[in-house]
């Protein structure tokens, strides 16, 4: 069976989602530490990680764009490619919670 290029694109896509959900957790864990701990270094590279998650919330709605716009995905892509834009805001959120 051969697998489409865009099937690809798409595990690329979840892997960037996964990514950014792990970033936020880990900025919610390392700024609670950092009150706790009254940590000042790494309650800046709390602050410093925020550019990151901007980033990557960035990156995947413009591939939600793009990939709705050039690829005409059938419904279920278009399911997870509008879910992912979605769950990218919300996580982006929680990282600037964290922050």
């Amino acid at each position: 069976m051969k697998v489409r290029q865009f099937d690809l694109e798409l595990k690329v896509f979840q892997q960037q989602l996964i990514a950014l959900g792990s970033l936020a957790e880990h900025m919610v864990h390392d700024s609670v530490m950092s009150l706790l701990e009254r940590n000042e270094t790494l309650a800046k590279q709390t602050i410093e990680k925020d550019i990151e998650a901007d980033q990557l919330d960035y990156d995947i709605k413009g591939k939600c764009i793009l990939y709705t716009a050039l690829h005409h995905p059938k419904a279920s892509d278009l399911r997870l490619i509008a879910m992912a834009a979605y769950i990218s805001h919300d996580l982006e959120r929680i990282a600037d919670k964290a922050v």
